[in-house]
């Protein structure tokens, strides 16, 4: 197997602090436009970079992240996939859907390579031919833990969603209590990864996936030590 440029580096990010968490509001209908934000906590230098360029491969999602002693705050930028036939059912449009799957560990321990109960895993997923469901932030269980990180999974973390006919905007706000051990003024590194998925419905067909650094060749899903290192500013 090839390994890809980004599994040969330990990347840090600088994760500036926000004013405040995003709000949440949210809207399921197709705007002509993105709609206006009355006061805008985002700004360039919250951006990560997107290292899928280093594979020559064009992103098709921007991340914005940042922190707040609330909790942390992000924000994706994603371009729609256009409907189209599915492989197995020619000649009948399916309109894919997307997943957004988010990992912390606050105690940033990369040694190690199951995940303790500082590990949370969070997964968004996004219908956009069923309006009626509203995208929600959903606690999920990380595979082969050493230890769970809840005791059951907590009510879901609701998102600002926003949509034109070509791409839509994800804002969501993970509160301080779903981070178990975030603490900014004890530790100011904790491990991350995110991947953003687009499938067929029933999710037999992956049809494009974005991560932080590497892609499903490896168990990034499990695996803590695949993470990469935020280091929050003060």
């Amino acid at each position: 197997m090839l390994l890809p440029p980004t599994f040969l580096f330990d990347f840090e990010f600088p994760v500036q602090p926000l004013d405040r968490l995003p709000t949440v509001k949210q809207s399921s209908k197709i705007q002509d436009s993105q709609p206006k934000k009355s006061t805008p906590i985002w700004t360039e230098a919250h951006r990560l970079p997107a290292l899928s360029q280093l594979s020559q491969e064009e992103p098709f999602c921007h991340v914005d992240i940042g922190w707040h002693a609330a909790g942390i705050g992000l924000r994706f930028e994603v371009e729609r996939l256009a409907v189209q036939p599915h492989p197995k059912n020619q000649g009948q449009p399916n309109q894919p859907y997307d997943i957004i799957r988010l990992w912390f560990d606050t105690r940033n321990t990369r040694n190690v390579h199951r995940a303790s109960r500082f590990c949370q895993a969070f997964e968004l997923k996004i219908y956009f031919d069923e309006p009626a469901k509203t995208p929600q932030l959903e606690h999920v269980a990380i595979d082969r833990a050493r230890e769970p990180s809840f005791a059951g999974l907590p009510t879901p973390i609701p998102v600002a969603f926003n949509q034109t006919a070509t791409s839509y905007t994800v804002e969501l706000a993970i509160p301080a209590t779903r981070l178990q051990g975030f603490d900014p003024d004890q530790s100011q590194r904790l491990s991350f990864f995110y991947s953003a998925e687009s499938w067929f419905p029933g999710g037999e067909e992956l049809l494009r996936r974005q991560t932080l650094t590497v892609g499903a060749e490896f168990p990034f899903a499990s695996d803590p030590s695949l993470w990469q290192t935020l280091v929050l500013n003060l």
